[in-house]
């Protein structure tokens, strides 16, 4: 067996930010499971609580890495995908 790196990028125009952050927020809720953590002011990671999980709104970036991340992986006959990520930076 062999594993192999393969980097696959969008480049994307928002034409309907409403809907993008919509689909991020459904995205984000869905992956969820019932927790969320925050990043504390010190860097340290903590469990969110149910309200602060439900008031944060993701914004475009994060909308679109949720989305697109929520996508069922390529089906390529003969290989498994082990990992998969997702990296949305502002620009052309």
């Amino acid at each position: 067996m062999a594993t192999y790196r393969v980097l696959v990028t969008y480049t994307v125009d928002v034409v309907d930010e409403d809907a993008l952050l919509r689909a991020g927020a459904a995205a984000w809720e869905a992956s969820a499971g019932g927790w969320a953590v925050r990043v504390d002011e010190d860097g340290g990671v903590t469990a969110a609580t149910q309200d602060e999980a439900a008031a944060w709104v993701p914004g475009p970036e994060a909308s679109i890495a949720f989305v697109v991340g929520a996508q069922p992986a390529p089906s390529v006959p003969g290989v498994r995908v082990t990992r998969s990520g997702v990296d949305v930076q502002p620009g052309a």
